[in-house]
């Protein structure tokens, strides 16, 4: 078997990998940094900061590692198992908690792959809760809150205190409100033919072209 001088030995531009030593509260994370570069613009900018070549590199050590502030580790750790999933079937794995925990990480470095991932994965699991909707929406910008509080609407039982406490004084009222137009839609239109035949009430068509979209939207940020 030959051997190859020392120096002719080079590092593989596309397998070779560098790993970055991460804390997250008090966990270190060591993993490889390649896939936070093509999924984030903000790791991408960091990782391309001059280095001091006289100085441990920020990252390389356990005693100095990269700092990231501002997020819990448990979630980080969920966006570690999506991001470095072997197969799709590991997605499948995550609960509708760890779904959500990668939805905020996510979010916050401006990893829109993953975000949309996690929105796609919790979107069957809330489509019948409408506090999850209103509240998950709001927080993380998402289109489910117009259905959450459209699911709020065109439910039977009466806003109370426990709504209240759940989505807001905001979004209670607003349900509120368009409950009253929608009753002020049937009346005004109790001799329509469509009224008196198909018995349909507005749909979200109907709430949108009112200009009650921007209601929804806006008054319940």
């Amino acid at each position: 078997m030959s051997t190859v001088e020392a120096s002719k030995i080079i590092r593989d531009e596309d397998y070779y990998l560098q790993n970055a030593i991460f804390q997250v509260e008090d966990r270190l994370f060591k993993v490889p940094i390649r896939n936070f570069i093509q999924e984030s613009e903000v790791f991408a900018a960091m990782f391309q900061l001059p280095q001091n070549p006289n100085s441990i590199v920020e990252g390389e050590t356990d005693g100095k590692p990269i700092r990231l502030d501002g997020i819990r580790k448990e979630d980080f750790k969920q966006l570690l198992r999506v991001m470095y999933a072997r197969a799709f079937a590991e997605e499948e794995k995550l609960t509708e908690g760890e779904w959500e925990s990668v939805l905020v990480v996510a979010a916050h470095w401006e990893m829109d792959r993953f975000r949309h991932l996690a929105i796609k994965k919790l979107g069957p699991s809330f489509s019948t809760e409408p506090y999850k909707l209103v509240v998950m929406g709001r927080e993380h910008n998402v289109d489910w809150l117009v259905s959450g509080i459209l699911l709020l609407v065109l439910r039977k039982e009466p806003m109370g205190d426990q709504d209240v406490h759940k989505i807001g004084v905001p979004a209670v009222l607003n349900v509120s409100l368009i409950r009253e137009w929608i009753l002020q839609w049937k009346i005004s239109h109790r001799d329509s033919t469509e009224w008196i035949f198909k018995r349909r009430p507005p749909t979200e068509r109907l709430l949108l072209r009112s200009g009650r979209h921007s209601v929804l939207t806006e008054n319940n940020r």
